[in-house]
């Protein structure tokens, strides 16, 4: 999967049926980047900064933050504590739309009938991006989301 296509997803995943798995990509960079970015941190560039000494539009300040984070706070984090969550139904039919989510709160997950799986693989691309496989059974329709833990190295 080329990373440049969706330069700003957070979980890119593709479904592949004749294969009965789902592959995809954590980017917790673009997770961090938009906590930061909601947390505050523009405010700080804008009062502090000149946008057309910056990266990019001389006319945005945004991608001067966005390299920013990219460059100087990212690198200090990595991804710790990952769990993986199913809900697997016979019978049911679930769009596509949401065989992986991350529109869930942790207090819905169990509500809604998502459990714990530990049966997928998780690859360390760096520190804060990881591809994910899961296998997926015949005759059974998914829908998967991660919790995970960001902390600082």
């Amino acid at each position: 999967m080329d990373l440049n296509i969706f330069p700003n997803a957070e979980i890119i995943w593709q479904n592949f049926p004749e294969q009965r798995k789902v592959k995809g990509i954590i980017r917790l960079d673009r997770m961090l980047r938009r906590f930061l970015l909601n947390s505050g941190i523009k405010k700080v560039f804008i009062d502090n900064m000149i946008s057309e000494f910056g990266v990019g539009d001389p006319k945005s300040i945004n991608d001067d933050v966005n390299n920013y984070i990219d460059l100087n706070v990212s690198p200090l984090y990595q991804g710790q504590v990952f769990n993986f969550y199913v809900k697997k139904v016979a019978n049911e039919t679930i769009p596509t739309s949401q065989l992986v989510r991350g529109d869930l709160f942790s207090s819905d997950r169990y509500k809604l009938e998502y459990f714990i799986d530990s049966d997928y693989k998780l690859i360390t691309r760096s520190n804060l991006t990881y591809e994910f496989e899961y296998p997926m059974d015949k005759g059974f329709s998914y829908s998967m989301m991660f919790n995970f833990t960001i902390s600082k190295i």
